[in-house]
């Protein structure tokens, strides 16, 4: 039998080859490693081009992008370097990605969290979100978000009608946005109990107020399905009603709107199939739950126009078109930091009276887009 005799080469060379190729594997894990995290921005790069860039790498980091601790961590490493104004023009800039459109209002919650953080003033805070809108009303609802977690527990009646005040909000959108972030607020106190969190919008003086911050609550529960390390026990996949038919009837309709944003997800945005699950409503929760399915055809297709026309012309004629058209108005507006131009080549697709209710509804969005003190600016403590 043949015996295999090492040879002094073998010996010498097989040592340094498996080193070699340890140190090749653990740098091909390294290199995947930074760049499937946020990393510190590098010397040659703009600001531009490094958050695009790192907001990119939570998008496709494989993580929840709901609460991300991707995103949770590029937050911080943005706003240790660098001003809120600074990063939300930048991030506007990256809005043109469809993708980062699609998916970077979360982002945006953990600015407003850090600028808080920072501020301990929720009037500087909202001042810094307003000098550039970007990913929606998201920096407006982190600010409230650290404000609530800050306190540690749900303002009494009086403090917390405050909160939300008109004297630092630059226009109506901006309160409102407020009020709707109290709701994501009470959720993260309460680690998503909505039986805990809903009775902390119950003490807010006005309707519209309160259903603002019932929206919160519930897109936050709707939102945090699937996240390991923010779970909600109020998603039923099988029964999108639920927990709609176990609360109170003044939660209903937000509830069964939020219920709506459910069924897009679970059908991967099937507009037909959330329409179907509205019209099966009573009738007088199927505006908002149309509406619903308007704000969300703003995000679906790279061509907003189209996608909003044929999502709203699934809803009934009447108050549940309206509906559908002025959510989309709503979100139009946001994704284009304010512009009416964005709001009338939205109206263009459609035709006849909806056409007419799309310009009268995009000129009452656009009162609320108005600053406070000016004629034409929607004020009303409604």
């Amino acid at each position: 039998m043949e015996v295999y005799r090492v040879s002094t080469l073998d010996m010498v060379f097989r040592p340094v080859f498996l080193g070699v190729l340890l140190a090749l594997l653990g740098a091909v894990w390294a290199v995947h490693t930074y760049w499937d995290s946020p990393r510190a921005r590098l010397p040659f790069e703009t600001l531009d081009s490094y958050v695009r860039g790192q907001v990119l790498v939570c998008l496709n980091s494989g993580v929840p992008l709901w609460r991300s601790t991707c995103f949770d961590d590029l937050s911080r490493q943005l706003m240790e370097r660098f001003s809120l104004p600074e990063v939300l023009k930048s991030l506007a800039q990256a809005d043109d990605d469809f993708r980062i459109k699609q998916q970077c209002h979360p982002f945006a919650h953990n600015l407003g969290q850090r600028s808080f953080e920072k501020t301990q003033s929720l009037a500087e805070t909202f001042a810094q979100c307003s000098t550039r809108i970007a990913c929606g009303e998201g920096c407006f609802h982190g600010a409230v978000e650290a404000y609530v977690m800050t306190r540690g527990s749900v303002p009494d009646a009086p403090v917390l009608s405050r909160v939300c005040s008109r004297s630092f909000s630059l226009n109506e959108t901006n309160y409102l946005a407020c009020v709707h972030g109290l709701g994501h607020a009470f959720m993260l106190l309460y680690e998503n109990d909505i039986h805990k969190a809903l009775p902390g919008c119950d003490v807010l003086s006005t309707k519209t107020d309160r259903d603002m911050c019932y929206a919160g609550v519930f897109m936050e529960n709707v939102f945090s399905f699937g996240n390991p390390l923010h779970p909600t026990p109020f998603i039923d996949f099988t029964d999108p009603m639920y927990p709609c038919k176990q609360i109170g009837s003044r939660y209903q309709e937000q509830c069964l709107s939020a219920a709506a944003s459910q069924v897009l997800q679970q059908n991967r945005g099937n507009v037909v199939a959330a329409a179907q699950f509205c019209s099966e409503l009573p009738p007088r929760y199927q505006p908002e739950c149309y509406g619903t399915i308007g704000g969300t055809a703003v995000f679906l297709s790279a061509d907003t126009q189209k996608s909003v026309r044929d999502a709203c012309a699934l809803a009934p004629q009447g108050a549940a078109s309206k509906a559908c058209i002025r959510e989309a108005l709503r979100f139009v507006l946001y994704s284009s930091g304010g512009k009416n131009e964005a709001l009338t080549k939205l109206c263009s697709v459609f035709m006849n009276d909806d056409r007419s209710a799309c310009l009268a509804q995009a000129s009452a969005s656009m009162r609320e887009w108005a600053p406070f003190g000016t004629t034409t600016s929607s004020a009303k403590n409604r």
